[in-house]
């Protein structure tokens, strides 16, 4: 069975070259012509393969390529639930760079107007030892715009070696797709 037998099968293709004005008018053989037809029905079949393939690798593609631009859309903090992901995120780099000693680093996380009212709350930990750093309770307020921390640290003086616990409250604020801190105290000891 050769290919010139499928397409006969499926299209019936020498009852349509008896009638064709292009058998007619031309000198070239049935059997010629037969075969012209099939490799353009062979080509058509093989440019939609093709076009499919494209269509999916771009489809594919064009995914790929918009992650970045939804990822720098959800980091503007447009939608409260990006606002509250954004301060989670925030909450962690600070804590790190206090329990790390990198208090330069945690002040660039400080409001302008409040930054040595948060360089002092933040200077006191060079004295001690922090073990840890958790945030224990966040309220969102405003359209989650604002919110208070609470953050339990605990620490020890390097002589004494007695763990410590304090409560220090957090007030943030969100401005131009970042966290500010605005005001930092200790609620308990």
């Amino acid at each position: 069975k050769t290919i010139y037998d499928n397409f006969e099968m499926a299209g019936n293709l020498n009852s349509n070259i008896k009638y064709s004005s292009f058998y007619r008018s031309s000198k070239i053989k049935k059997f010629d012509y037969i075969k012209v037809r099939a490799y353009t029905f062979m080509l058509k079949k093989f440019s939609a393969r093709i076009l499919l393939s494209f269509f999916i690798l771009v489809l594919c593609l064009d995914a790929c390529v918009l992650v970045p631009f939804i990822d720098s859309y959800k980091e503007m903090g447009v939608t409260e639930g990006d606002r509250q992901a954004l301060l989670a995120k925030t909450l962690k780099n600070f804590q790190d760079y206090i329990y790390w000693g990198q208090y330069n680093n945690a002040l660039s996380f400080a409001d302008e107007e409040r930054g040595l009212d948060i360089k002092k709350s933040l200077n006191r930990y060079k004295e001690v030892k922090i073990v840890t750093m958790k945030t224990d309770d966040v309220t969102f307020l405003n359209s989650s715009k604002e919110a208070n921390v609470n953050v339990i640290v605990k620490y020890y003086k390097i002589p004494q070696y007695i763990v410590v616990d304090e409560v220090v409250n957090e007030t943030w604020y969100f401005n131009m797709g970042n966290w500010k801190i605005k005001e930092r105290f200790i609620v308990s000891e």
